[in-house]
């Protein structure tokens, strides 16, 4: 018996050690509600790629100084678009990105374009609170990122692990409309099958006053979703990660 509890404290020693690693301070008011890489791809619906983000807060976020960083699975190497402007409280911003020869229909007008080209199956993409490129060693960890998702196979995530990789016709969408914030990739977001693109002139999604925070299993979102899955183990992570929060206080 001693030995299987030997065991179980080393696994979730390593388990803490890993969360560590990749958790990133809870009450960010700006997050990344939702990413999409396969626009202009064959079978896809918008011609475009996209990053949007969300002002979870009552008050308005000036964006000035902030941008949004993409880089592949390894991130090894990043590329920015720079935000301008401000973003009005529970409302979305709508970055467009690089496009292709297929897909059907255009973004809605969009707050920001660029360039870049998204994965539509892995990657990084990181909100940060400057204009500098993040490094190309330990940047998952760089204290000016604001918030960050991790998909497919990407190496820099929030929580327990990133969320399952996209598609040409899915994107990662953080559940409740993008208030739900554990700082958890694998838990807060969703494949959505259409994604569902949504700028400044889109509806205020507002808390409801005195609901519970969201969780995965009480969401309701606009289109298919499929949920990602946690189990015992997700359970005991999340513990985990309260823990290593409470320790970095």
């Amino acid at each position: 018996m001693y030995g299987l509890v030997v065991k179980l404290r080393a696994f979730f020693s390593a388990i803490i050690v890993s969360v560590a690693v990749c958790f990133s301070p809870a009450g960010n008011a700006l997050v990344i509600s939702q990413v999409y890489g396969g626009g202009g791809n064959s079978g896809s619906l918008f011609t475009n790629d996209f990053i949007e983000i969300f002002n979870n807060s009552p008050s308005v976020a000036d964006l000035s100084g902030f941008s949004v960083q993409y880089a592949s699975s390894s991130a090894t190497t990043w590329h920015k678009t720079d935000l301008s402007g401000t973003l009005d409280p529970y409302h979305y911003y709508l970055i467009q990105e690089a496009g292709g020869s297929g897909g059907t229909t255009p973004l809605p007008s969009p707050d920001k374009i660029d360039a870049i080209g998204l994965s539509a199956s892995s990657g990084n993409i990181a909100l940060v609170s400057t204009q500098s490129l993040l490094p190309s060693a330990n940047a998952c960890l760089d204290a000016s990122i604001l918030d960050l998702v991790g998909y497919g196979s990407a190496v820099c995530y929030e929580g327990s692990a990133a969320t399952p990789g996209l598609s040409n016709t899915a994107s990662a969408v953080r559940l409740a409309g993008g208030l739900t914030d554990s700082n958890d990739n694998f838990l807060d977001f969703a494949l959505l099958l259409p994604p569902l693109p949504r700028n400044t002139t889109s509806s205020a999604n507002l808390p409801v006053s005195g609901a519970p925070v969201p969780v995965v299993n009480s969401v309701s979102e606009p289109a298919s979703i499929v949920l990602l899955a946690g189990g015992l183990a997700v359970m005991l992570i999340r513990r985990r990660q309260r823990q290593v929060a409470a320790w970095a206080a």
